[in-house]
C-alpha cells in the first residue's frame, strides 16, 4: 500500500520561491511516472518533467517522449534535453506557460541535476525518494514487471499517447486519488503503458575503447608527449561513469589550467555525443625526468572536474594503481 505522503512531512514549502523544483528519484522501473501524479496533487505541483515530456493537468504541452526514440543512446540524450532544439523548445513552453512548481523525475540525482542545468530551472528545493512513498514489496513488483514485461509508464491519459505515439502504445491503468476537499472528492488518474521502441529493436553496445579513444584524443591534444598511464572507467549502472586517469607530463608548470579545460571537454563530448552521464573526472599528473631506462618522478598534482585537488599526491606505486600503456 502506498506510504502516505503530505505536505508536512514530506516538504517544507516556500510560497515566495520564483521556481520551486522537487527531484523524483529511484532506479528505473520503481514506480516513479506510475505516482508522480499523486505527488502533483499533494504537494500542489504544475507541472512533470519525464523522460522528455513536459506534463500539465495530466496533458503533454511540449516536449517528446525518450520512449520514441529507437535507441537507448538517444532515448537518454532526449530525457536529459541534449538536444539544443528540444531544450529550447522546453524552456520556451515553461516560461509561455509560467509554470513555477515543477516535479522533475530521474533516475538519480546526477540526471535531475543536468535536467535543471540544461533547463535554467535553478536549484533543486526538494529531494524525494521513491523508496520514502513505496515499500520495498511495491518497488520489488514493479521492478519485476518491467523485466518480465517491459513496460513503461507514461503519466497522461490514454487519448494524450494515441494521438501523438500510437506505435507505443499499449494501453491503459488508473487509480483514485482522495482529494481533501468540502466533499471528499477522489480524482480518478489515469496513466498510460507503453513498450518503448528502444526495447523493441536490437541493443546497441558502446564499446568502452570507443570512450578510451576520445579520452586520450582530449589529454593529447594538450600536449603530444604525454604518457598515460593507466585510464579507468567506473560504471553506474549504464548510463553513468566516473573516469580516473593518471598521466606523467615532462614539466607540470602552467599544465593545470589546461588539464581542467581538458576534462571539461571529455565530460562534454561523452554526454552530448553518448548520452551517458559523466559523474567525475579524476586527473592525476605526474612530471617525470628520464634517466637511462627508468621513469623517476620529480612532483605530482591532482585534477579533478572540480579543479586542482591535491598538489602533493602519495607515492607512486605500479602495481596499485594497475598501469596499462594505452
Amino acid at each position: 500500500m502506498l506510504k502516505s505522503l503530505t505536505l508536512s512531512n514530506v516538504l517544507n514549502m516556500s510560497i515566495f520561491s520564483k521556481t520551486y523544483i522537487v527531484a523524483l528519484v529511484g532506479k528505473p522501473g520503481t514506480g516513479k511516472s506510475y505516482h508522480s501524479q499523486r505527488i502533483v496533487f499533494d504537494l500542489k505541483l504544475e507541472l512533470i518533467i519525464d523522460d522528455g515530456l513536459l506534463i500539465k493537468d495530466r496533458a503533454i504541452i511540449g516536449g517528446r517522449s525518450a520512449k520514441s526514440d529507437r535507441t537507448r543512446i538517444s532515448a537518454t540524450k532526449t530525457a536529459l534535453f541534449l538536444d539544443e532544439n528540444h531544450c529550447i523548445s522546453a524552456k520556451n513552453c515553461i516560461q509561455k506557460n509560467k509554470i513555477r512548481r515543477i516535479l522533475i523525475l530521474g533516475t538519480s540525482l546526477k540526471m535531475v541535476d543536468k535536467i535543471t542545468e540544461r533547463l535554467e530551472l535553478g536549484k533543486i528545493k526538494k529531494i524525494i525518494k521513491i523508496e520514502e512513498i513505496l515499500s520495498s514489496g511495491e518497488i520489488q513488483l514493479a521492478q519485476s514487471q518491467r523485466k518480465k514485461l517491459g513496460r513503461h509508464i507514461i503519466p497522461v491519459p490514454a487519448i494524450e499517447i494515441r494521438k501523438r505515439y500510437p506505435s507505443i502504445f499499449l494501453g491503459s491503468i488508473g487509480y483514485a486519488i482522495n482529494k481533501y476537499v468540502k466533499n471528499n472528492l477522489k480524482i480518478d488518474v489515469e496513466n498510460s503503458i507503453v513498450r518503448p521502441k528502444f526495447s523493441k529493436d536490437c541493443t546497441i553496445f558502446i564499446s568502452e575503447n570507443a570512450i578510451r579513444q576520445m579520452i586520450t584524443e582530449e589529454v593529447y591534444n594538450i600536449n603530444s608527449d604525454i604518457i598515460i598511464r593507466s585510464l579507468k572507467i567506473k560504471w553506474k549502472r549504464c548510463e553513468a561513469c566516473r573516469i580516473y586517469l593518471n598521466v606523467a607530463i615532462s614539466c607540470l608548470n602552467n599544465i593545470s589550467k589546461d588539464f581542467v579545460s581538458a576534462s571539461e571537454n571529455i565530460k562534454s563530448q561523452i554526454e552530448s555525443n553518448i548520452g551517458i552521464v559523466v559523474e567525475n573526472i579524476d586527473i592525476t599528473i605526474e612530471s617525470m625526468q628520464k634517466h637511462q631506462k627508468k621513469d623517476v618522478k620529480e612532483s605530482s598534482m591532482k585534477i579533478s572536474t572540480s579543479g586542482l585537488v591535491d598538489a602533493n599526491f602519495p607515492g607512486y606505486d605500479a602495481k596499485a594503481l594497475d598501469i596499462r600503456q594505452i
